[in-house]
């Protein structure tokens, strides 16, 4: 648990097992919801950026939060 005596380094250590226990996994499974994608190729145009609600994730008693966000769709004309 990260606490608020911790130096930059434990800190960092202290993610990285977060990371490596679940919290990579978790994310790339939000990140992979198809809901995503539809909402982005149905509203977002022209490369514009676009920030999704925040994500609230809590790994072995600490709270993460994860902002997705995209650059929306690139329109390529040939």
């Amino acid at each position: 648990m990260i606490t608020e005596k911790m130096s930059y380094e434990e800190i960092a250590k202290e993610f990285k097992i977060d990371w490596d226990s679940n919290l990579a996994d978790r994310l790339e499974k939000i990140m992979s919801d198809s809901s995503y994608r539809k909402y982005i190729l149905k509203n977002i145009k022209d490369e514009q950026d676009f920030y999704f609600k925040p994500v609230d994730l809590k790994v072995n008693g600490n709270n993460y939060v994860a902002q997705l966000s995209t650059r929306g769709v690139l329109n390529i004309k040939r």
